[in-house]
């Protein structure tokens, strides 16, 4: 929910699949089948080694309650249904895609922030004629482009972006190429990368900031595209060089917010140059937040951002955890309301349509207050089938 999958055309629902003949290798080599990672990846619908259609494995078990997925072969409920590949092209092109996605998923930690995608994506189409000089997309022939690399697949499983590209939209660049741009699922820049470029390689190395001049320690192109080896780079930077934190991420072509993170990974001693809080500031803020106001309305009463008020958030824990409880207790007021209310609302209504109806905090009590649930339902008479 927090990364904006659910909201995205791709959906959150991404059942599990699985190999055949993987499933037997993995038995005839470990004496039992399991999960490989790299299957379950949305944008993977068939095996790179084997080279066949993955199967999805699905079981008439609610989510909540799936429990028994531990390996592929102990459940008997599964019914197995084989992804329907379409054609010789087809596969070839989800080969492609299957195969971009674990080496996306092996790349180290900002490698590709989204700047440097959308530049990425600027200059490859620019260079293929898919955009002007000026950054305008060539609608039609983009989505002529798209349209015939990904014909036939728009109805497979985890696809749905592929029909969001109409004549007039081309769906995929226009939200991730801009200047500044949109966050995107990584299905979505794999589909566009896959149609606009002859490999991940090939768009990666597009995607490397190019050497500055004057600059010494930018890294050569070669050794960004080569190695990915930031940490070490950075490290080297910061500890041999003399570089700050930020002069290091500017170098490597990434954030400061990521040089600080990469700094406390690699437990490099660094100074803030922030500009400190007073002290009279700081107990105003602690004392405001331990009443449970809001962040947004801190900062505005105390004139600074709330990027300061959250800081000393994360550097009071008794004030952190006295937020977190006093939220969960409201959480739970509200929670218990809501149950009873739509109790009393239904008083003649089965456990089952109380749960169906929107809002009635079941699932929430169920998983946060579950012994005042039980009781609750012990008062009016009800039982429920989770309880036993």
């Amino acid at each position: 929910m927090l990364l904006g999958i659910t909201a995205s055309r791709v959906g959150g629902h991404h059942p599990l699949k699985g190999c055949e003949r993987c499933f037997a290798d993995d038995e005839a080599s470990r004496g039992w089948a399991y999960w490989h990672v790299e299957h379950q990846l949305p944008s993977t619908l068939v095996c790179t080694k084997h080279h066949c259609p993955l199967s999805i494995a699905w079981d008439p078990i609610t989510p909540v309650h799936r429990r028994h997925w531990l390996l592929p072969r102990l459940n008997k409920l599964y019914t197995w249904t084989e992804i329907q590949v379409p054609s010789n092209a087809a596969m070839d092109c989800l080969l492609r895609l299957a195969a971009d996605s674990e080496r996306l998923m092996g790349l180290p930690p900002a490698t590709l922030e989204p700047e440097r995608l959308a530049k990425g994506y600027q200059r490859i189409l620019r260079e293929s004629g898919l955009a002007t000089e000026h950054g305008n997309l060539r609608t039609v022939r983009l989505v002529s482009l798209i349209k015939n690399r990904y014909r036939g697949l728009e109805d497979l499983p985890g696809l749905a972006p592929l029909r969001a590209i109409g004549d007039q939209w081309p769906g995929l660049a226009a939200s991730l190429s801009r200047r500044t741009p949109r966050s995107g699922h990584p299905l979505k820049h794999l589909l566009l990368i896959g149609a606009i470029s002859d490999s991940l390689d090939q768009f990666i190395e597009t995607c490397a900031p190019r050497p500055l001049s004057g600059r010494t320690y930018t890294p050569s192109l070669a050794e960004e595209v080569t190695t990915f080896n930031y940490l070490e780079r950075f490290k080297e930077l910061v500890s041999v060089h003399g570089k700050s934190v930020a002069a290091a991420s500017h170098a490597l072509g990434v954030s400061r917010t990521t040089g600080v993170q990469w700094a406390k990974r690699l437990k490099i001693t660094y100074k803030s140059r922030g500009r400190p809080v007073p002290t009279k500031t700081v107990t105003k803020i602690r004392r405001l937040l331990m009443k449970g106001n809001s962040i947004s309305s801190i900062a505005a009463a105390s004139g600074v951002s709330m990027t300061t008020v959250y800081r000393i958030v994360g550097a009071h824990p008794e004030v952190s955890e006295k937020r977190r409880s006093d939220a969960f207790s409201s959480q739970r007021a509200a929670a218990r309301r809501s149950f009873s209310a739509t109790c009393g609302a239904m008083s003649d209504k089965a456990l089952k349509a109380i749960r169906s109806r929107p809002g009635n905090s079941y699932m929430w009590l169920y998983r946060n207050d579950h012994q005042w649930l039980q009781d609750r339902l012990s008062q009016q008479g009800r039982v429920s089938s989770r309880s036993r």
